[in-house]
Parts: structure tokens; C-alpha cells; sequence
């Protein structure tokens, strides 16, 4: 009898306690989220719920399981530079225009010198697809004798990630801004409190969005910096480079003779009149002694017929 009652008197808790499981799993996913951020009944702090509930959802919406699951493409910025001798600098440079006009890149800076033996020199700032940039290089390397060559990827894979999730966040909290200030119960405290926070939101948005677009830049297109230039007159087998070399050598000795000449004369001119001040003084002074010789002698007695 004791243990019917004892029966008797559970099931109806336990009855109780399974529609309460029920109810609770009967509401839709996010519901209980929303009931917190439901509409306050105090005026003063009608911005507050709904201002933290954004904040809330933009924390919470980072899903690093999906961006796991994806199969993670590296983001390299690639750059290099290249240094050659070639005979020719003009059609050098038209050759290597022409290449990177194939390979589905541009040219950017260009400049190009020549010095006192006549040798031209070319700078090249070349800009294509990352993916023909070693291309790119072994072709560089028909067009005359390669000097150096090297290429370095920077890797912002983790950086760049980072910031396209800090975007989408930024984005998403900007839409439940801009729909809150769709609300009408806003009062005027209220709608200038949002339109900051959203101010400041686009703002930030708006720099994240210019980063990655720079990023993107880089990392679709690397650059590489050739300079191109023709034979010194000292390398052996260059037209003229002989007598250029023993021209430039009379030209250098005769440049320091004159130079020799000019110091001698500087100096003498600087000197000369020191001497002139140096050798009057040194007269006046001798001058001077030989008064006071004179005066200091005995004078003569006459002499006696």
C-alpha cells in the first residue's frame, strides 16, 4: 500500500516535468535569445538591450568550424628582382614590355641613363600575375648575362582571414544597427546614439574593405624589379672599350695636373701676401737697429793738420 501511494504521488511530477521539457524544446532556435532583447518597458534604457544585443550577435556569429572545414588557400605576396647585362638596352626593354604585355601584367615605373662611357642603364617596375612571375624570370635570363636574381613571398594568410572576419562582423553589425534604426518607438536620444554607432561602424568597415582590396592587389599580382645595362669599356671584347679605357686615363691625368696647378697657385696666392707684410716688417725692424747702432758710436775727433 505504501509503496501504490508513494506511485501515485510521483507521476503526476514527473508529468509535469516531461511538459516543461516539451514546451522548452517546442521554441525555435534564437527565440530565447530574442526574449532577452525584447522590447523593455523602460524608456530610458530602450537602447541599451537592444545595443548589447548587437553586440552579442556579432560576437556570436563567428563560426571558425566552417572556415576549418574549408581547405585554407595561402595568401603570398610575392616580390623579386632581377639585374642583367645585355647589348642592347632599347630592345632589351621592348622585349621584356612585350613579355609582361603576355603574361597579363604592366609595366609601372620605367627610367633609363647613361654615363660618361656611354653605357645605358634601365630600370623596369614589373607588375604580373603571381603565377607568371617564374615564367616571367627564366625568360629574363635569354636576354643577356644574369647578375643576380631574387625572389621572396610573404605569407599573410592568418592576417588576411582575420580581417575578412572582422569584415563580416563589422557588416553584420551595421545591418541590425540600421535596423534598429528603422525602429519606431526611437525616441530622438535614441536615433542620434545609433547613427553614431553606425557612423562609426561604416568607418571601419569602409578601411577593412580598402586593406583587403590592397591586399588583394599584392597577392594576385607580384612585382619584380629588373635593371638592365650595357658592357663596361672595361670588360674584355667590348667595341672601343680599349681605347676608351686609355682615352679616359689621359683625360684623368689631365684633369689632375690642372687641378695640381690650380692648388700651387691657390697657395701662392694666399701666401705672397703674408711674404710682402712678413719681409716690410722685417725692413722696419732692421731699419730701426741700425739708427739705434749709429747713434749709440762715439763721434770722431777731428784729425790735426
Amino acid at each position: 500500500m505504501a509503496r501504490s501511494s508513494l506511485l501515485a504521488s510521483t507521476l503526476p511530477i514527473v508529468a509535469l516535468l516531461l511538459a516543461c521539457g516539451a514546451e522548452k524544446s517546442a521554441l525555435p532556435p534564437g527565440a530565447a535569445q530574442e526574449a532577452v532583447y525584447a522590447e523593455p518597458r523602460s524608456r530610458s534604457s530602450a537602447l541599451a538591450p537592444e545595443m548589447a544585443g548587437a553586440v552579442g550577435e556579432k560576437i556570436s556569429v563567428v563560426d571558425d568550424s566552417a572556415t576549418a572545414a574549408a581547405p585554407i588557400e595561402r595568401k603570398l605576396i610575392r616580390t623579386g628582382s632581377a639585374g642583367l647585362e645585355v647589348r642592347a638596352v632599347p630592345e632589351a626593354v621592348a622585349q621584356v614590355k612585350s613579355w609582361v604585355e603576355e603574361a597579363g601584367g604592366y609595366v609601372g615605373d620605367e627610367s633609363e641613363s647613361e654615363d660618361g662611357y656611354g653605357v645605358k642603364t634601365a630600370y623596369i617596375t614589373c607588375r604580373i600575375p603571381a603565377e607568371q612571375l617564374d615564367a616571367l624570370v627564366e625568360r629574363l635570363k635569354g636576354l643577356g648575362k644574369v647578375e643576380r636574381v631574387q625572389l621572396s613571398a610573404q605569407d599573410i594568410t592568418e592576417q588576411y582571414f582575420d580581417l575578412e572576419i572582422r569584415l563580416a562582423n563589422q557588416r553584420r553589425l551595421e545591418t541590425r544597427l540600421l535596423e534598429l534604426l528603422e525602429r519606431r518607438t526611437n525616441e530622438l536620444s535614441d536615433l542620434l546614439e545609433i547613427e553614431r554607432e553606425a557612423a562609426r561602424v561604416r568607418g571601419e568597415i569602409e578601411q577593412l574593405e580598402g586593406r583587403k582590396r590592397f591586399w588583394d592587389n599584392q597577392v594576385s599580382l607580384s612585382t619584380l624589379q629588373v635593371e638592365l645595362h650595357e658592357p663596361r669599356p672595361a670588360i674584355a671584347g667590348s667595341e672601343g672599350g680599349a681605347w676608351r679605357t686609355l682615352l679616359d686615363s689621359f683625360r684623368r691625368f689631365a684633369d689632375n695636373f690642372v687641378l695640381s696647378i690650380a692648388g700651387i697657385i691657390a697657395v701662392a696666392g694666399g701666401l705672397i701676401p703674408v711674404a710682402v707684410t712678413l719681409g716690410l716688417v722685417i725692413w722696419i725692424a732692421v731699419g730701426l737697429l741700425r739708427r739705434r747702432r749709429r747713434a749709440r758710436r762715439p763721434e770722431e775727433p777731428p784729425a790735426q793738420g
